[in-house]
């Protein structure tokens, strides 16, 4: 096909024959030509000429001393006798290496993805893409930016993509877009690379100079990282098996027992499961949905979960704890009974137009994964947000929590998926997890120097911190992946980042492994254990409860050392973060960002700067100690 056929099929089985289908071939137009340079003050215009003489504008602009380059879309039909033309071929002055093509996929007239194709230098390694788990070095993969709820188990696939790579070469390159995109990294062939984005046209910055620097230049267009308060670097609590207020306080108390510091507890399962803002077990009378509750408006009973939310939050401060509550973004389908508040809400927000909406109008319930046939908020309207964070006033003004788990926000599924702002879901589906998690960051920040804990983000995803790696199985294979997915985080602009240590989902770990991830996290941005969900048997991540159950009572002395070391690392963690918010260079730093000029070193993912001066090296093999690799440019 040369493209823009129709084709029409059918199948057929024994003498069955299926309805008919159509679709029309997609069409390639490639840039062939391009003509005289045009300078400017701040950078150069050519145009290109395409295989069916078809014209397109490049163009160069410098901004803050970056290279940004667009190939803007068209085409405009003109003359290709008009101006002086050059065989692609000779194209330089473009940010990348030598042009091999740039290509249009088009279906009749319209484009809908733009491609460039160009030479890699032999063992050119690419680094960064957002946080993936699979390796640093993504050369010979095909990487797509399109975020995802991947349950364990990530591969390549990610919660929080980028459409940005640092090169060994000394160069580095982001797309600025929110639409799906794809960088083939020398996987169809060895000596070139791709970049695809589904848009018509394609922009990109081109970075030069060490990882570093070049990392400085990312997050000086995206955003520099907001730094966290002090207590957020201290070691976490959390386990979705605490369903009420008496657990929380138990293990508080056995904290303190094992002389086990600790600074911040989350709580997942706190809620009705229903409206995600009011307290399971909670007495009160049902409103309109048009507002939100003030904390007297509930009654909390004795015989409940939560028979005193304010004075619980209240204990785990005076014990020197912040608490943190979970969050999900949706109104959720209840199909076994009616929740007569839940209702409501969803009565009023459809109403008011305060949810995602199909094309035709329609309310949007999400067609798969974790809360199928659930509403989507929409924060692109800003009444809709306004609306949804009044909910949670009183949680935050008198409760007086501190931070908000924001789970979720891989739920945009569809290009037609329609928001108030008039995007659509090609769009926001890479973009919803950060317009979600900054309506609940800006909200707590400002009111009580609050954070929120997140899962999902793309580009600038920093600017609400913190974030977490998501789900993951209790292995050691687990624990490589992870270490890869917090090394490529930072080495795309997120510095501020933890994982389930040791595992969160399945059967408990090892002692082996709990304390061997418990060593490493000590020397991790964000130190925390978690557990998914009640079983059969205890699964708290707990050092005691891991103790207990594997009758390893030294797990326990380990925790507490690494605990309590890091308590008094903090104020080398402050100093050190402050640095990153300044510069944009992670705290945990792939030995590659500070030794590029070491091809082994791009290679290194068991091993790490932690900040400046410390070089950590967990031991990531059952059984096994590790060898040190100390770089010869160190």
């Amino acid at each position: 096909f040369k493209g823009g056929e129709q084709v029409t099929y059918y199948f057929q089985a024994g003498t069955c024959t299926s309805e008919e289908y159509q679709f029309t071939v997609q069409k390639k137009d490639s840039i062939r030509l391009f003509g005289e340079k045009r300078e400017n003050e701040n950078g150069f215009e050519l145009e290109l000429c395409s295989e069916e003489d078809n014209i397109y504008l490049l163009k160069k602009t410098v901004v803050n001393g970056v290279s940004m380059f667009q190939i803007l879309p068209g085409p405009c039909e003109k003359a290709v006798g008009e101006t002086e033309w050059k065989p692609l071929e000779e194209l330089e002055e473009t940010g990348l290496s030598e042009i091999r093509e740039i290509y249009f996929w088009k279906e009749k007239d319209r484009i809908f993805s733009t491609g460039i194709c160009t030479e890699a230098e032999k063992g050119e390694g690419f680094y960064g893409f957002g946080e993936r788990y699979n390796h640093i070095n993504q050369r010979g993969n095909l990487v797509d930016v399109y975020v995802y709820n991947q349950y364990k188990d990530q591969g390549i696939r990610t919660y929080m993509p980028m459409p940005y790579f640092l090169s060994s070469e000394g160069y580095g390159i982001f797309l600025p877009t929110d639409h799906y995109t794809e960088f083939d990294l020398c996987s169809t062939e060895e000596d070139s690379w791709k970049m695809e984005a589904e848009t018509e046209g394609i922009c990109w910055y081109r970075f030069n100079g060490t990882p570093k620097e070049m990392i400085g230049q990312f997050t000086g267009i995206t955003g520099r990282p907001a730094m966290l308060p002090e207590w957020a670097f201290g070691p976490w609590m959390s386990s979705n098996n605490w369903d009420s207020e008496a657990e929380v306080r138990r293990q508080v108390e056995l904290t303190k027992k094992y002389d086990i510091p600790a600074t911040v507890l989350v709580i997942e399962a706190w809620s009705d499961e229903a409206t995600y803002y009011i307290f399971n077990d909670a007495v009160y009378e049902e409103n309109s949905g048009k507002d939100g509750f003030s904390y007297s408006d509930f009654q909390f009973p004795e015989w409940g979960k939560w028979p005193d939310p304010k004075g619980m939050v209240k204990y785990l401060h005076e014990n020197g704890l912040k608490c943190i509550l979970w969050q999900i973004p949706i109104i959720k389908y209840i199909n076994s009974l009616h929740h007569i508040q839940k209702d409501r809400d969803e009565g009023y927000a459809l109403e008011h137009g305060y949810c995602a909406k199909k094309k035709d109008g329609t309310p949007y319930r999400m067609p798969e994964g974790w809360f199928t046939d659930s509403l989507l908020m929409d924060y692109t309207s800003s009444e809709a947000a306004s609306w949804w964070m009044d909910k949670r006033k009183y949680l935050v003004d008198e409760v007086q929590i501190d931070g908000f788990k924001t789970d979720g926000g891989e739920f945009v599924f569809g290009d037609e998926v329609q928001f108030a702002d008039g995007r659509t879901g090609k769009e926001m589906r890479n973009e919803y997890p950060n317009l979600y998690i900054r309506e609940h960051y800006q909200y707590i920040h400002e009111k009580r120097n609050g954070i929120v804990f997140s899962r999902a983000g793309f580009t600038g995803a920093s600017r609400m911190p913190a974030h977490w790696a998501g789900d993951e199985k209790s292995t050691f294979s687990a624990f490589k992946r992870n270490l890869c997915a917090g090394l490529n985080a930072g080495i795309s602009g997120v510095p501020f980042w933890g994982w389930d240590l040791a595992g969160f989902s399945g059967e408990i770990p090892s002692a082996e492994l709990f304390a061997r991830s418990a060593a490493m996290a000590a020397f991790c941005p964000i130190m925390q254990y978690h557990a998914e969900s009640k079983a059969e048997f205890n699964q708290d991540r707990t050092p005691w409860n891991i103790a207990e159950r594997r009758n390893a009572p030294w797990v326990l002395d380990v925790y507490r050392y690494y605990a309590k070391l890091r308590m008094a690392l903090l104020p080398y963690i402050m100093e050190e973060a402050e640095k990153s918010v300044k510069t944009g260079v992670p705290l945990m730093r792939a030995l590659w960002l500070e030794y590029p000029e070491d091809k082994k070193a791009g290679t290194i993912y068991d091993e790490y700067l932690f900040g400046d001066d410390l070089l950590v090296a967990p031991v990531v093999e059952e059984g096994k100690t590790c060898l040190l690799y100390t770089s010869d440019a160190a």
